[in-house]
């Protein structure tokens, strides 16, 4: 689905991949005063997706300008290429509503009129997507429920300009909850519930995630602790254990269906793996960035903290990917 930036469709291609044999995408991630960019191949099912380019540029404004940008995606060999945007965090709101009891036909309009008294900016202007939480199969006496995400209209219109102005093929918005989701599929073993903890520079965000679906995301909105001091380390470590532990228990109250667990961090800090290790009942194991993904063309993402900057946007590049459901 291609999105429509002049009407700004209720529907959006953020959240629903398109699933192909292969993919190639570039994917930006905006920031005032910065832009950074991954390029990613996936050529064969069961083959590790390959990072073609990795790089990030500082600029002087809110938005970079547009030949700033299109000389960075030369730069990257990645102007004739298929686009896609890592939305900023603080430009959409993300809510788990009940499931409308609407015809298919009547589901995305019923969602925009329920987001519109939970959203702080106007409803009709925004973006709005939605997945499914899938709980009809093994729990149906559940109210089922669904993941909603308005984004605002008037950056999304920006950001779509911006690409326009160039000369860049910007075909899908993604946000970081199913970018994050999508890397988890690829690691997921079968009906095992993959937690995922990502320690970016200024969040740690979890994500619960069982058969390639979201089912619950938490989010601590400060870093984790880069500290050299060991007692501050072990008592920011100690608050990250007991978010988890408590919301796995929430996951196995809400979802008796999923119980083997797997808790899988990405960048954590010294000394949290073994702290974790021995605080959880559930096996932890710390992501290798070359597992996951062919580095040969850019090393340098085998270091954590580099590979940590570009983790999202690495997330987006596998939204078509038969593991990204």
């Amino acid at each position: 689905m291609r999105i429509d930036f002049s009407q700004l469709c209720s529907r959006w291609a953020a959240l629903l991949p398109r699933r192909r044999q292969a993919t190639h995408w570039a994917v930006a991630s905006l920031r005032p005063g910065q832009m950074s960019a991954v390029v990613v191949t996936v050529a064969a099912a069961g083959a590790r997706p390959q990072v073609l380019h990795a790089a990030t540029l500082d600029h002087d404004d809110t938005l970079p300008m547009a030949d700033a940008l299109s000389a960075f995606a030369r730069d990257l060999q990645a102007g004739g290429q298929g686009w896609a945007l890592l939305l900023p965090r603080d430009d959409y709101r993300l809510s788990v509503i009940p499931e409308p009891e609407v015809p298919a036909a009547e589901l995305a309009q019923s969602v925009r009129w329920q987001l519109a008294a939970t959203i702080d900016f106007a409803v009709e202007d925004a973006a709005v997507d939605f997945i499914m939480i899938p709980t009809r199969e093994h729990a149906p006496q559940r109210t089922p429920e669904l993941y909603a995400v308005a984004a605002r209209g008037d950056r999304v219109n920006a950001f779509a300009a911006l690409f326009r102005h160039a000369r860049l093929d910007l075909r899908a918005i993604d946000i970081r909850e199913t970018a994050q989701r999508n890397i988890a599929a690829r690691l997921e073993r079968d009906d095992e519930l993959l937690v995922m903890v990502a320690f970016c520079d200024d969040e740690v965000q979890i994500s619960f995630s069982w058969r390639h679906e979201l089912y619950m995301d938490r989010l601590i909105a400060e870093p984790a602790c880069h500290d050299d001091d060991a007692e501050r380390r072990a008592t920011a470590c100690e608050r990250i254990r007991m978010q988890l532990q408590r919301s796995l228990d929430a996951v196995r109250a809400d979802f008796p269906f999923m119980q083997a667990a797997r808790i899988v961090l990405a960048g954590a800090p010294d000394g949290f793996l073994a702290q974790l290790q021995a605080g959880l009942f559930d096996p932890v194991e710390a992501l290798l960035p070359d597992t996951l993904f062919d580095l040969t063309r850019v090393p340098q993402l085998q270091d954590a903290r580099h590979f940590m900057r570009h983790f999202h946007a690495l997330g987006v590049a596998l939204r078509d990917t038969e593991a990204a459901r």
